[in-house]
């Protein structure tokens, strides 16, 4: 089994090369993105309604935080996702790394909930008003001041998990980001590393699940094939009935695996594996983190 490098290969991404294949005729590059981005579109936010997408394109642009919540329309669930998944983040100056007394995600959550709060208010003062066929002053109904609360800024782990929970997808690290340690202490071998192992060797492969089939088969026989991402690439995954029985709940409620399994050839490049063992990943990376906390404790 190859082992990976001792430095995370999930923590640092180098500028992608293309494989040079013989069907290809010429070497291949591509130029390095780091620096660009994708932008996630609003319709992306679980929960979000039509309407309140139209408004919010509608009333654009926003100067920050109390303006988005005066004009856009949004309620307030929506407000607090887009603030979760990093929607106001340049419009304050939110920096990517944890920076003490500056302001952060959770300073602008709980700037949102007052700020809605006061927009209810002055709504309901507004509706009393009507109703007595009179005029009331709104004083002392001013926004308050956006400033640091000192509390602790989200944790990258939250922040993907927020992402991950309100757009299916993870945006700023891949979830493999976390495990990257656990992953190379292992021995786990990355995707684009599978073309240098031998069929019918073991390895330990990792990852998101993408997709989960089990399509009929003229054996009669169930199959169970399961593809996961690690970041480097997509690995494929057979789970044959001899461990369907210890597999499948696993399979079906759980995301992130860690699977150990047989190298199997299907061409040229082509490789799949025939699992022979799945662990939950974060319940594998916590029992290792959980060791060696004891080991440093037993040591000092």
């Amino acid at each position: 089994m190859e082992k990976i490098g001792a430095e995370s290969p999930y923590a640092v991404r180098e500028p992608y090369l293309a494989p040079d294949l013989a069907s290809t005729g010429s070497p291949l590059s591509l130029p390095d993105a780091r620096g660009y981005a994708i932008r996630m579109a609003i319709s992306d936010i679980a929960g979000i309604s039509e309407n309140e997408i139209d408004q919010i394109i509608q009333a654009r642009p926003y100067l920050d935080l109390n303006d988005f919540v005066a004009r856009s329309g949004a309620s307030y669930p929506t407000t607090q996702a887009l603030i979760l998944v990093g929607a106001f983040d340049q419009l304050h100056g939110l920096h990517a790394e944890a920076v003490e007394g500056a302001l952060n995600r959770r300073d602008l959550l709980l700037y949102a909930q007052d700020l809605h709060k006061l927009s209810s208010s002055k709504s309901s003062k507004s509706s009393n008003s009507k109703k007595s066929g009179g005029s009331q002053l709104t004083l002392g109904l001013t926004p308050p001041p956006l400033e640091p609360t000192g509390l602790l800024d989200l944790t990258q782990s939250e922040k993907v998990r927020n992402e991950m929970d309100l757009t299916g997808m993870d945006i700023s690290h891949h979830m493999l980001h976390f495990y990257g340690d656990f992953l190379n202490q292992i021995g786990a071998v990355r995707s684009s590393d599978l073309i240098h192992q031998r069929a019918g060797s073991t390895v330990l492969v990792a990852g998101v699940k993408v997709s989960l089939q089990t399509p009929p088969v003229r054996s009669g026989r169930r199959v169970i094939f399961l593809t996961i991402d690690d970041s480097y690439g997509c690995n494929d995954i057979t789970f044959f009935e001899d461990i369907q029985e210890s597999s499948a709940g696993l399979l079906y409620s759980s995301s992130l695996f860690l699977v150990r399994g047989e190298i199997r050839r299907t061409g040229p490049r082509g490789i799949s594996i025939r699992a022979t063992k799945v662990w939950e990943l974060g319940a594998s990376y916590e029992k290792w983190r959980n060791l060696n906390s004891r080991e440093r404790a037993v040591s000092e």
